[in-house]
């Protein structure tokens, strides 16, 4: 996924393992996603004082993709959506 790992720096893709599903949730393979004005803000550090971050910080959540896992106690959404 794509994280970030300092401050200002790029975004870098890193090897992570792949999500389980668990009750409630889905398991989405992210095909795009947006960053946000204010995201971007965090990103380069311009708000590192107000919101200080853990890293790596992963950036999101406006992300679009598709259904690959559907956990229990989903209803209305099925794999390949």
């Amino acid at each position: 996924g794509a994280r970030l790992h300092e401050y200002g720096q790029p975004l870098q893709l890193d090897e992570i393992p792949r999500p389980t599903v668990r009750p409630g949730t889905v398991v989405i393979r992210v095909v795009g996603a947006q960053i946000p004005a204010f995201t971007n803000q965090v990103l380069s550090g311009q708000r590192r004082y107000a919101m200080p971050q853990p890293f790596p910080i992963v950036p999101g959540p406006n992300s679009i993709g598709v259904v690959e896992e559907i956990g229990p106690d989903v209803f209305d959404i099925e794999l390949g959506q």
